[in-house]
């Protein structure tokens, strides 16, 4: 699972601080990329080099390792506005998946989290706003940051495996609920629309005027 950690949720112009990554088995990491100085607001030291963040992305992309995000398309445009790496379509989006299964609720990460694999909807959940009280990410320090990061690809992944029966077809947890077409929604339209998508966001879209006129 990867998660981006940014100053803000404009893609092109807000800085990427870190990315946070978790493999089954593994500790959930945090790779601090751009935080600075709460004083002189320079960048600090001890950092990974975006370049080098870069090379360990394309090499992921390399062999072929498949990530799950939540909301995919904002860490993948991150990445590529940011960093300069373009990555492959998503394994899975929890985010999506999470509309799919249920639109009437919050389909923040850690809501998600409490409520489907926890089964404790009343949890405390860490928010990045009231932990920080609007402090810019990238102004807090990294081993604090990692605290909060690290958790976030986890989360995300635990929260995959739970929806993954329900949005597989085939699956006993989708026949007894009923979720053969969504399933089928989800994995044939909604997660190759993300690609789609973000090649329309990124590089524009082409518009046949006389078309648009007649319609």
């Amino acid at each position: 699972a990867l998660d981006v950690e940014t100053n803000g949720l404009d893609t092109i112009h807000d800085e990427i601080v870190g990315v946070c990554l978790y493999t089954p088995g593994e500790k959930g990491i945090y790779v601090p990329l751009n935080h600075r100085s709460n004083m002189t607001k320079e960048r600090i030291k001890k950092q990974i080099n975006p370049a080098d963040m870069k090379m360990f992305l394309e090499e992921l992309i390399e062999e072929k390792v498949k990530i799950v995000y939540h909301n995919a398309k904002f860490d993948i445009k991150s990445l590529f506005w940011q960093l300069g790496v373009r990555m492959e379509a998503p394994e899975w989006d929890t985010y999506i998946a999470g509309m799919l299964l249920n639109e009437n609720e919050s389909h923040s990460l850690k809501e998600l989290y409490a409520k489907y694999v926890k089964d404790d909807e009343t949890s405390e959940k860490a928010k990045f706003s009231s932990l920080f009280k609007g402090i810019p990410f990238g102004l807090i320090p990294p081993d604090v940051a990692y605290m909060y990061a690290a958790y976030d690809p986890i989360q995300t992944y635990e929260l995959y495996e739970f929806q993954k029966a329900y949005l597989t077809p085939g699956t006993p947890e989708c026949k007894s609920c009923n979720l053969e077409r969504v399933s089928e929604v989800y994995q044939n339209i909604e997660l190759p629309l993300i690609k789609v998508l973000f090649d329309m966001e990124i590089y524009g879209v082409r518009l046949d005027e006389a078309k648009l006129a007649e319609i």
